[in-house]
């Protein structure tokens, strides 16, 4: 079971729901900022919140480290807790999952920021910044991580590389840019559509180690990410590499053809 200890200083100031999600396996392990060193909820664990004006956010740290506590910032928000491309704490991954329901095999690119950040209002409701800036920018709440999620146009998932990755929005701002692993598998079922499954939110890639994300892990922490809220996604449009131009938004009939003869698992 999470040993979580939270002050009365930060019950208050977070709440209830929000104290009991950090007990979900999406934070079942962290880094401590105070030592620097991993650390599992299963141990001894403080909640530690910085203040910035009305934007929280939320650290868990060792209890031989740091006490649990409120600290009020008077500085900007550092770099890399929201969507600022290139600058953003981001772990990318991609993935190819099968489903019951069709189409039954699919690529997926899924993106966690590292540290959650959260805007309170005056009526103490806790709005999750990364995802609602993504919700804002055309992607879509998923409460079902079995059904496709819907077409989102204007957006683009670019691969320079087999290495690298550049994720815009339909404003052309950048979501993600960085190192994005691209194995055979999955970059095949992307351009045999030239689409992919971008979800993102608070997943839990950081939290469990890489030896232990095996596919039925990856399943459950979507569908928990879902049913708490905490996930957002798309079908992006995504051409293959080095292919010239910045393609399209296929019309819904041409798609679904596509995906209906593309991402099909073949023996």
């Amino acid at each position: 079971m999470p040993d979580i200890r939270a002050s009365a200083e930060v019950r208050a100031l977070i709440g209830a729901e929000n104290l009991a999600e950090l007990e979900q396996d999406a934070y079942a392990s962290f880094r401590c900022p105070e030592c620097g060193l991993p650390g599992t909820t299963v141990a001894p664990t403080s909640v530690v919140a910085r203040r910035y004006g009305k934007t929280v956010v939320v650290d868990l740290a060792h209890v031989c480290c740091m006490p649990s506590r409120v600290d009020d910032i008077d500085a900007d928000l550092p770099s890399g807790l929201g969507l600022d491309g290139d600058r953003a704490d981001m772990r990318v991954m991609t993935l190819v999952l099968e489903y019951q329901d069709e189409p039954r095999v699919r690529p997926l690119l899924l993106l966690e920021r590292r540290i959650e950040t959260a805007k309170l209002t005056a009526g103490g409701e806790r709005i999750n910044v990364t995802l609602a800036a993504l919700l804002r920018r055309g992607l879509k709440p998923v409460h079902d991580v079995g059904e496709l999620p819907a077409q989102v146009r204007g957006w683009r998932l670019r691969r320079p590389d087999r290495f690298t990755a550049l994720l815009l929005a339909s404003d052309g701002g950048v979501v993600y840019h960085g190192a994005c692993a691209q194995p055979d598998d999955w970059s095949g079922l992307v351009d045999a559509v030239g689409m992919c499954v971008v979800l993102a939110g608070t997943i839990g890639l950081y939290a469990v180690p890489d030896t232990r994300l095996t596919t039925g892990r990856v399943h459950r922490l979507l569908e928990q990410a879902a049913r708490s809220g905490a996930l957002a996604g798309g079908l992006i449009a995504c051409w293959p590499r080095g292919a010239q131009g910045t393609g399209y938004d296929p019309p819904a009939a041409e798609l679904a053809d596509r995906i209906r003869y593309g991402w099909v698992r073949h023996p």
